[in-house]
């Protein structure tokens, strides 16, 4: 198990560090539901060392990333940058990547302890492209800053405005005397940034950030209320709803998805679903009526018929219910109709609140 580059700086704020994906990551701070209003009132500051980072460099990555994924990620200028999906030959989802272009070479963030499937997916793929990737997750650490005023606490503490940046773009910062390359990424459904620092300097770029963020009013997060957030906000993760189980269609990220660009690894798949409309289920938000917090992986059913599978479950501060991320059959999709969640005496009430769809 990787531990954050951070933990020491977390065990001093008195956050409890539990293991999530690989990597021992703080899952409060606080209160998660204090974590999660401040984060929406303001903002908050997140370790997300547990995402993978790959380095890419040679003059062919944009060029085999292209053939490998569903989004135009070729050509990309430095700071330019795009969100795409790596698929099988079946159109099923390996990994949703962030490919960024710095002066020298390709920034890739993946999934959650997904860097080593990453780099050996494209491997796999790689024959005489000049294409060389170099896992810096060991290296590094992330830091994420997300909320309404992300923009203005790194604008003041870098002395750069990263207003207007769009998604998968970058800059490099200062931020305490330390370069960082920052990159739009909105990852929880909140405008938001994760920085890119060495492990070496990442205490010192996590205190700067704190120190100047509680002028903002901005708190630590914890995964709890990263959680809180996710779900809430209708954004997938690997390993919960971006699986070989599902398409990149199903699952909400059509707008990673070029249907004009050449052919790429499940590309006839993708495009036939989306053609012919043979997209059988959707990710939807639910809502559950009672006290109860189903796990994930129960079944959503409709008037005794399984129609879907919970993914991802989180009760939000305030509300009565707990939300969750499912994938259901679409003739059931439509916002409002209740379904039930479970079977026999344990079933409860949801209801579809709304289908995702990923920016």
């Amino acid at each position: 198990m990787r531990r954050t580059p951070l933990a020491e700086s977390h065990r001093r704020l008195g956050a409890v560090l539990e293991e999530r994906k690989g990597c021992l990551l703080p899952s409060r701070f606080t209160s998660p539901n204090e974590e999660y209003a401040t984060a929406l009132k303001t903002g908050a500051l997140v370790d997300r060392s547990g995402v993978g980072r790959l380095m890419f460099r040679g003059k062919d990555v944009t060029d085999l990333l292209e053939r490998l994924s569903t989004n135009h990620v070729d050509p990309l200028e430095t700071g330019e940058g795009a969100s795409t999906v790596l698929t099988t030959n079946k159109g099923r989802i390996v990994d949703v990547i962030t490919v960024t272009a710095l002066e020298d070479g390709y920034l890739v963030l993946t999934g959650p302890a997904m860097q080593r499937r990453v780099a050996e997916w494209i491997d796999m793929f790689t024959f005489r492209e000049e294409a060389e990737a170099e896992d810096v997750t060991r290296k590094t650490a992330l830091i994420g800053v997300v909320g309404p005023k992300a923009s203005r606490l790194l604008g003041n503490i870098s002395g750069t405005s990263v207003a207007g940046m769009e998604l998968g773009h970058s800059k490099t910062l200062t931020v305490g005397r330390t370069d960082v390359v920052v990159v739009r990424t909105d990852a929880v459904g909140l405008p938001g940034y994760d920085l890119l620092v060495s492990r070496q300097r990442a205490k010192g770029v996590w205190r700067a950030l704190l120190q100047r963020g509680r002028r903002y009013g901005m708190t630590p997060l914890g995964t709890e209320a990263w959680e809180m957030l996710r779900v809430s906000n209708g954004i997938g993760e690997t390993g919960q709803e971006y699986t070989e189980a599902y398409n990149p269609l199903e699952a909400g990220l059509i707008d990673m998805v070029s249907f004009n660009k050449g052919c790429y690894v499940g590309q006839e798949v993708v495009a036939r679903l989306n053609t012919y409309d043979k997209v059988q289920r959707a990710l939807v938000t639910l809502a559950f009526e009672e006290k109860a917090s189903p796990a994930a992986g129960s079944g959503v059913f409709w008037e005794g018929s399984e129609v879907g599978t919970v993914t991802s479950v989180a009760r939000l501060p305030g509300e009565t219910h707990s939300s969750a991320l499912a994938y259901v059959r679409k003739a059931h999709i439509e916002p409002n109709k209740v379904l039930m969640v479970g079977k026999d005496d344990g079933a409860v009430r949801a209801t579809v609140r709304a289908t995702v769809r990923v920016k």
